[in-house]
């Protein structure tokens, strides 16, 4: 059977099941409300899969369900987390007859099965968010002194801006903050002080402002919310405080990933709206960035691309492409640089600077 985590909580819900279930089945689901929960309950809670042979005698298992599989005849019990990255999205509990049922070899593909299946689960999630015709907004505050963000802006009395975010599954979060009335070389100081800070870099520094990158793990407020999937619209931290906006498909159970964080950090919901997305066609993009290009950008932009500039390895040198446009190759490079970042502002919607 798959059990699936409900987004923001602890708690499994049974989506299918196969083969020959008999009672084993009933008796699972009426555990997972009871005190003591079935194997697969904790291989959601750890991350870790467990085997269970022989099952009647293993007391972690709730004895109703011992009773139900030894009345079905079943023996042996392999649970797998579906997990993408650090999150764990549900299990899988795959019940046999045999006594010793699940090799190593047997066990290492359900795990990557599972692996498979977490990276579905989560895949189908951020698709919700991006097909939905609403999101849900949540405006958190946080109050978490110990929060790496919270403390490094107190601690160097500046004000830090998130201006983008990008998840990376098994490994830190990389989050790019803007540096505002503070050092950017005394905020990295800071944030190397904590465990929970995997990396940091400068990567400028114009005295009183500048801009960081830094490695989250997902023992952060930030990296706990994009682990479970949430993302992150906006984020600013100043005086002991942090305001973060967050985005959720409406089918999310909001609730339950407010109370998951609230639980486990100094913070409060303080705002929660639902409105709806603004609908972009292809040529309403293509009309917007073709009105911030220049006509260099864009014919530069244009030429490589039909030139093969872009491909790998590459059809045309920038030499070549910039003859065509009579123009040298370091001017080339100039106008695609300055066009490729605009194209790249436009689709990511960072809200960044737009230099000509």
């Amino acid at each position: 059977w798959i059990g699936e985590r409900e987004l923001g909580g602890e708690d499994i819900v049974v989506r299918a099941a196969a083969g020959s279930t008999g009672r084993t089945l009933d008796r699972i689901e009426e555990s997972l409300d009871g005190e003591k929960t079935p194997p697969e309950q904790r291989v959601v809670e750890t991350g870790e899969p467990t085997i269970i042979q022989p099952l009647g005698e293993d007391a972690s298992v709730p004895e109703n369900v011992r009773r139900a599989a030894f009345a079905d005849g079943l023996q042996s019990l392999l649970a797998i987390p579906l997990t993408y990255g650090s999150s764990v999205h549900g299990v899988v509990g795959i019940y046999a007859a045999d006594r010793d049922a699940f090799s190593e070899r047997e066990r290492a593909s359900f795990e990557t099965l599972g692996e498979m299946a977490g990276f579905a689960v989560n895949a189908a999630r951020n698709r919700n968010l991006l097909l939905s015709d609403s999101i849900v907004e949540l405006t958190i505050e946080l109050r978490d002194t110990e929060a790496p963000l919270c403390d490094a802006a107190t601690g160097r009395d500046a004000t830090l801006n998130v201006d983008g975010v990008v998840p990376q599954g098994d490994d830190p979060l990389l989050c790019y903050l803007v540096v505002e009335d503070g050092s950017p070389d005394a905020v990295a100081d800071a944030l190397d002080d904590h465990d929970r800070v995997v990396s940091t870099r400068v990567i400028g520094d114009h005295g009183e402002t500048g801009s960081i990158e830094v490695g989250l793990n997902e023992e952060t407020p930030l990296g706990h919310l994009a682990s479970h999937g949430v993302t992150i619209a906006d984020a600013e931290f100043a005086s002991g405080r942090g305001r973060v906006v967050t985005e959720l498909s409406p089918e999310e159970d909001v609730r339950r990933i407010a109370t998951a964080l609230t639980r486990r950090y100094d913070a409060e919901v303080v705002a929660k709206r639902e409105r709806d997305r603004s609908i972009r066609t292809a040529q309403a993009f293509r009309d917007d960035l073709s009105e911030r290009l220049t006509g260099r950008q864009e014919s530069a932009l244009r030429t490589a691309f039909f030139a093969d500039y872009f491909e790998s390895p590459r059809g045309s040198t920038a030499a070549e492409v910039g003859e065509a446009l009579d123009i040298t190759g370091p001017t080339l490079l100039h106008h695609l640089r300055a066009g490729q970042r605009k194209l790249l502002s436009e689709f990511f919607e960072t809200g960044g600077d737009r230099r000509p």
